[in-house]
């Protein structure tokens, strides 16, 4: 595991819609950022909708360029597109998959 210590974030990190998804968390491991949505309503929807191709919930991950800097609203500058990423059609999976994938990238 990496030395420095894991970071949580209330909200997700990505995905345009993300305020309109009622699941989100975003996690700091190492150089990289884990996050996760899921449960995207939006407007005037009556079920939750699918994020990206398939999933109800998708978690990615992104290269950060200097974990200490940001915009100015705590988001890091990321390096380019994800680096990895997955989906699943439940809490209990995305929970999952974000901590697996938290595992995987903090070393």
């Amino acid at each position: 595991m990496s030395k420095q210590p894991w970071k949580w974030c209330g909200t997700s990190h990505h995905f345009v819609a993300s305020l309109n998804c009622r699941f989100g968390v975003a996690t700091f491991v190492g150089s990289h950022i884990v996050s996760t949505v899921g449960e995207y309503l939006p407007c005037d929807a009556k079920v939750f909708k699918v994020i990206g191709v398939t999933g109800l919930y998708e978690t990615m991950v992104f290269e950060v360029a200097d974990r200490n800097s940001d915009y100015g609203c705590g988001l890091p500058e990321w390096k380019g597109l994800e680096v990895d990423a997955d989906r699943c059609d439940t809490a209990t999976e995305a929970n999952t998959m974000h901590l697996r994938l938290c595992s995987k990238w903090a070393t």
